[in-house]
């Protein structure tokens, strides 16, 4: 998921005419979250989405390499996830 994410996000920053893309954001209450604090709506993914991505990846890497605790990612996604939550 977070490689996914690392893509769109990277494919919305070259492009910015594809901005359409967010929709299919898996973070979009994260997106909200951005908007609030800064006031206005971002043209390209912040700081927050791209460390959530960043995050998920460890994650990832941390249970590829033994980290057999699959409740943490579950957890992890959860929390980002909430923001998703109210937003719909």
């Amino acid at each position: 998921m977070g490689l996914l994410q690392l893509s769109l996000y990277y494919y919305m920053v070259a492009r910015p005419a594809v901005s359409w893309l967010f929709y299919f954001d898996p973070r979009i209450g994260l997106f909200l979250v951005e908007t609030a604090i800064s006031g206005h709506e971002p043209t390209s993914p912040g700081l927050i989405r791209w460390t959530s991505a960043a995050v998920l990846i460890f994650v990832g890497a941390l249970m590829v390499r033994g980290f057999r605790r699959p409740v943490t990612y579950a957890i992890l996604e959860s929390v980002l996830a909430a923001p998703g939550v109210f937003f719909f």
